[in-house]
């Protein structure tokens, strides 16, 4: 299944088509617990919220564009602990799903969406997620940079800037390789390991 950006707005805010920027930051916050499910996620979150995505990058700096960050990091890590061959892996992945499923019915409440509606609103964005499983994986796992740098412009710029596009897909990849070549003992300790994304486009910039 396949969700396009607007269906996300359509699904994340009824009737609020702007929000303040003070209160994006502390939408898809997330405090880390002592449990390792709950630091990863941390991670995922903190990664998902650096400035460069928004300013150099153009996503756009709303609820839905740090939703689309948020479910994409996750993407990545899924991913790779899905993997894993150890045991483990498969319960770690689950819990940390489960972190975030729990962060969105936080921010939705945030955002004033009754209680009835929550479930329904939540059940629509966690289909993004499984949509960036469906349309980003293949690409990824084969570092098919141009299709990639295709399916990341339709997603999350409405085929609109491919120069963006081509960076995000870029660091998709480095993102997606750092986190494989993260030891899993490390990863159980609640750490993972992200690339710079400013590195990365420096690394390209001089590759090409």
């Amino acid at each position: 299944m396949s969700i396009r950006h607007s269906d996300v707005i359509t699904g994340l805010l009824p009737a609020i088509s702007y929000i303040a920027c003070d209160m994006v930051w502390k939408l898809f916050s997330f405090k880390r617990s002592q449990t390792v499910p709950h630091d990863l996620y941390g991670s995922v979150v903190a990664q998902s919220r650096l400035p460069v995505f928004y300013e150099q990058l153009q996503i756009a700096d709303t609820v839905p564009g740090r939703y689309d960050m948020l479910s994409l990091h996750l993407f990545l890590l899924s991913n790779v602990l899905s993997k894993v061959e150890d045991a483990r892996a498969k319960p770690l992945n689950q819990e940390i799903f489960d972190a975030f499923t729990d962060n969105v019915d936080d921010a939705l409440r945030q955002l004033g969406i009754g209680d009835t509606s929550v479930p329904k609103r939540k059940k629509r964005l966690v289909a993004q997620f499984y949509g960036h499983i469906e349309s980003l994986s293949p690409t990824l796992e084969n570092e098919e940079i141009e299709t990639l740098s295709r399916e990341v412009n339709k997603r999350f710029y409405d085929d609109a800037n491919e120069t963006c596009a081509a960076k995000l897909a870029q660091y998709l990849i480095e993102a997606r390789n750092t986190l494989s070549a993260t030891p899993f003992d490390k990863i159980l300790r609640g750490n993972l390991s992200w690339p710079e994304p400013l590195n990365v486009f420096k690394a390209k910039q001089i590759a090409n």
